[in-house]
């Protein structure tokens, strides 16, 4: 379930995202300097800032309409500065994130691939494998994959299967009492995200993991036999802020600037929990971080969002939350840890092989109200603004008529 390293497709990514490209393979210490930020007017000290929005009683204007019951989601923190992708996480954690999923009565040393045995795959790290359906695989970018009975089977094919519907968590109007037969019994939507929030936590706690991961959506699905199985989708948290997880599916300007950074997937099909869970972008860590000193307060944010929008169109708005995007900005892999080589044996960086998400990578934070006028699971409409330059911009993921 890895990917095979290719150094030159990542060459390729590179090309097409010119803000790597100088600093990829740069040693730390001469990443280019940053553009100077400047603040938007109307900027207010954080704590302040925070304050005023979590009271603010969010009011309906020509083309912005807020859905009742909506509470506005912001941290009592929010950073700026560098975070770094996890490197070592393999290294330290392998053994015990493989013996954590994988029972001791079914161990079998025979069945376990050390990383130095398949150094051509990418992340790196060991794998297991057995042929009763137990499978765990250690991402040294800080993530796992595991499997069991028929949980890789479903989560690969779940588009053969009829979707009856998507629950985002997170909506004030969703029913999460809606329940659904599955192997061993039934299971309600606020009983499946439980499932999927302890697993999470306890996984979590193995390792002091720097994120914390929260069910966002379940989708359902219908076996055709009489039971169903749930697909879960998980949002990362750097110190309670979510990490942006919106990708712009039509290419704008957005695609090539912002990192996605998507978070672990699960799957259950049983009472039992989950039977497949992972995957991702992996970890991140902070690693040059400091307290904004000045943020936009929301009702500032809001009526510069108004002023962008069209006054013809009316946006119904499903969530306000201050999150994180994420830009490329070198790495701090430095060469004493290169363990990866090109075709010539020289040793090079993660980065050179997995441009966005290799080991060591480093993103800048952008903190961003987030806007959410259409939740729909991969047909968004999402507006940010850059909470600290007012900058604004729309994520328009539905399809274009006629196509």
């Amino acid at each position: 379930m890895k990917r095979y390293l290719s150094l030159g497709l990542s060459l390729l990514l590179l090309c097409g995202c010119t803000s790597t490209v100088s600093t990829v393979t740069d040693p730390p210490d001469s990443s280019p300097s940053p553009t100077p930020l400047v603040l938007a007017e109307g900027v207010v000290p954080l704590e302040q800032a925070l304050a005023e929005s979590r009271e603010l009683d969010l009011q309906d204007s020509v083309n912005l309409k807020f859905l009742p019951g909506l509470e506005v989601e912001c941290s009592d923190t929010v950073y700026q500065g560098q975070v770094m992708q996890l490197g070592d996480f393999a290294d330290k954690y392998s053994d015990t994130l493989l013996h954590w999923w994988v029972p001791d009565e079914v161990w079998d040393d025979a069945c376990l691939t050390p990383q130095e045995e398949q150094m051509n795959l990418y992340p790196l790290g060991p794998t297991y494998e057995d042929e009763n359906g137990w499978y765990a695989d250690v991402w040294c970018t800080g993530s796992v994959i595991y499997a069991r009975d028929d949980g890789k089977a479903l989560h690969f094919s779940q588009s053969d299967y009829d979707h009856v519907g998507t629950y985002a968590l997170f909506s004030p109007d969703t029913n999460t009492q809606d329940s659904y037969p599955v192997e061993g019994g039934t299971l309600t939507i606020a009983q499946a995200a439980q499932l999927g929030n302890e697993f999470a936590n306890e996984w979590c706690a193995l390792t002091d993991y720097p994120l914390e991961l929260r069910v966002e959506y379940i989708q359902v699905y219908d076996r055709g036999d009489g039971t169903y199985f749930f697909h879960l989708d998980y949002q990362s948290f750097l110190n309670q802020v979510p990490l942006s997880n919106i990708m712009d599916r039509r290419g704008g300007p957005d695609y090539f600037l912002y990192v996605v950074y998507s978070s672990m997937r699960g799957l259950i099909s049983s009472v039992d929990g989950l039977s497949y869970w992972g995957g991702g972008t992996g970890g991140v860590t902070p690693y040059e971080v400091t307290p904004c000193a000045a943020i936009l307060p929301l009702e500032d944010t809001i009526q510069r969002l108004s002023d962008k929008l069209s006054s013809y169109t009316a946006y119904e708005v499903q969530r306000v939350a201050l999150e994180y995007r994420l830009t490329v900005d070198g790495t701090a892999q430095t060469p004493d840890q290169y363990r990866l080589t090109d075709e010539d044996g020289n040793l090079i960086p993660d980065v050179e092989v997995n441009s966005i998400g290799g080991s060591y990578q480093l993103y800048q934070l952008h903190p961003c109200w987030v806007f959410y006028m259409d939740m729909t699971l991969n047909q968004e409409v999402v507006c940010c603004v850059d909470a600290r330059t007012g900058e604004v911009s729309l994520i328009d993921n539905r399809p274009v008529t006629g196509t």
